[in-house]
């Protein structure tokens, strides 16, 4: 009779066998770096779908297999947290208003107008407007 070493002890012979024996260490883990729940189940899930896909690059000789899965819990916490900063500042730049004081509005169009020497294009419409087309001034630029 031989009795087989824990997971603990030995590697790991699939990702099935090491996720279910350090599941709770990954969570864990990821826990005590976002402090909320359902972050940290989020980023655990994340976490084991990466390393299915890279269980062929795992070598048990360089590190145990809760050492691995932690390495790449920390570096999916860490992108989480730079996309979460850079959704934060997104969002606090949408949601400033646009602020435009009426004061330097009307500031602005009084001084293009004192600028150019010619009154505002509001005044002049309502003056020209009644004037017929070809003694309109300016109407001979205009063709």
């Amino acid at each position: 009779m031989t009795l087989e070493q824990p997971v603990a002890v030995r590697a790991p012979r699939s990702l099935a066998e090491a996720a279910e024996a350090h599941l709770d260490d990954v969570l864990g883990y990821l826990l005590y770096l976002t402090r909320d729940r359902e972050t940290a189940e989020d980023l655990t899930s994340a976490t084991f779908e990466k390393a299915l896909r890279l269980w062929a690059r795992f070598d048990a000789t360089r590190g145990s297999a809760r050492t691995w899965l932690l390495g790449i819990a920390r570096t999916t916490a860490l992108d989480w947290f730079r996309a979460e900063t850079r959704r934060r500042k997104r969002e606090e730049a949408a949601a400033l208003p646009e602020r435009v004081d009426e004061a330097f509005a009307a500031l602005a169009s009084t001084s293009a107008s004192a600028s150019t020497g010619r009154p505002s294009r509001a005044r002049t419409t309502s003056s020209t407007s009644r004037t017929p087309g070809p003694r309109r001034p300016g109407s001979a630029l205009r063709r």
